[in-house]
């Protein structure tokens, strides 16, 4: 997500946004405390990834790392304030280049279990469309595909949705 991001963002800075120009501030995204929920993580990544990309601050140079990895900081609460810490801040952390792709990826392994992303494949497997319309399911199906580990391939994703009707 933040490749992408960053790649969307690429020869912006952040003197030349019209919405500093024009005194607009944008809402910060809503802080994380790391509760073991892929969804609530995802939502966060979006929301922080949105609000660094209004604010043209996705750059990939040293400063613009630092700006990132401090604003990412002020985001955070309870337990994965305190990884961050002790693992980004500290004087005596273990890791001395972090960049915001790393720091996620960092928090995502110590916050997100394996048993997580096998909540998206299980619920993928055992969606079926009851009461709901077929799109309703189609967009269930993809939703649940997104969060895979290994997203299915077309093939799988079509016998899946013929299974599940």
């Amino acid at each position: 997500m933040v490749h992408e991001a960053r790649e969307a963002n690429k020869g912006l800075s952040p003197e030349n946004t019209i919405l500093a120009r024009i005194g607009t501030r944008m809402p910060h995204p809503e802080s994380y405390s790391g509760e073991p929920d892929l969804k609530r993580f995802q939502v966060f990544i979006a929301g922080l990834l949105r609000w660094l990309s209004m604010n043209q601050l996705l750059g990939s140079d040293p400063e613009m790392t630092l700006i990132q990895l401090r604003y990412l900081g002020t985001c955070l609460m309870g337990n994965v304030q305190e990884w961050y810490i002790r693992n980004i801040e500290s004087w005596d952390r273990t890791t001395w280049s972090w960049t915001l792709e790393s720091a996620l990826e960092g928090m995502q392994k110590y916050f997100l279990h394996a048993l997580t992303h096998r909540q998206a494949s299980i619920s993928y497997e055992t969606t079926r469309q009851g009461r709901g319309t077929v799109q309703d399911l189609l967009n269930r199906l993809t939703k649940f595909a997104a969060r895979m580990v290994e997203p299915p391939g077309p093939y799988t994703q079509r016998k899946q949705f013929l299974a599940a009707l």
